[in-house]
């Protein structure tokens, strides 16, 4: 199996954290999706502050993708194509995030709905987020699925399930936070063997642990940099 790609929150106006989408756009390709989040989800109006960031990590073939909050169901399906379409409209987005996403098969045909009706849209990329295993119907919807989004207490005792391995690891996606920097290549290693595509890890915590890039990808980010610029002997 090949190392996963990067999944990343990015919950970081440019505007106090550019250096954050600037390392986004130095990992290319690397990057998988990097999750807009403007106000918890698009805002009541666009923020230019984006649109070069976002191009810039485009044209270094990443994706970005917006953030919507689904309530675990309740939000309407309306109130959350509204947020869709605001992200297409302001940003030039095609893929969507789906946070609180539910996990148990009551809720398939709510989501099913509004997948369906985003595509119909223009939408072509989506990933949910239950944050837990889901009934598997929830992988037939979606391009990506969350199957554990926690810190890495919870990350180093998780059980993956037999059915993921029946579909390509490209489709699921671990968040880990909380990590102690010294576990950051085991919580790699760890999402290789469980069979996930996507992946991130990042030692901050609290309230919002998503609210700066990790060091470790920032580094990352900087070795490539330099590997492009240094001259050559």
């Amino acid at each position: 199996m090949s190392v996963p790609r990067y999944a990343v929150p990015a919950y970081f106006n440019p505007l106090w954290a550019a250096t954050g989408w600037q390392d986004l756009a130095a990992l290319g390709p690397a990057v998988s999706f990097a999750i807009l989040n403007p106000d918890s989800g698009p805002g009541r109006a666009v923020d230019s502050a984006y649109s070069e960031p976002i191009g810039a990590v485009q044209a270094s073939g990443g994706r970005v993708i917006g953030y919507v909050d689904t309530a675990y169901g309740r939000r309407p399906s309306a109130t959350v194509l509204r947020d869709l379409m605001r992200y297409q409209s302001w940003y030039g987005l095609r893929g969507v995030f789906l946070d609180q996403v539910a996990s148990g098969r009551d809720h398939l045909a709510h989501y099913r709905r509004i997948i369906e009706a985003a595509r119909r849209c223009g939408f072509e990329f989506f990933a949910i987020n239950p944050g837990v295993i889901p009934d598997p119907g929830y992988v037939e919807l979606a391009d990506v699925v969350v199957t554990f989004e926690g810190p890495w207490l919870a990350y180093r005792d998780h059980a993956a399930v037999d059915w993921t391995t029946d579909h390509p690891a490209e489709r699921f996606c671990h968040l880990v936070h909380s990590t102690p920097p010294e576990k950051l290549a085991t919580a790699r290693n760890l999402a290789r063997e469980r069979h996930v595509g996507a992946f991130y890890v990042t030692e901050q915590s609290g309230a919002n642990p998503w609210g700066s890039l990790s060091t470790q990808l920032a580094q990352t980010a900087a070795v490539g940099r330099a590997s492009v610029t240094s001259p050559l002997p």
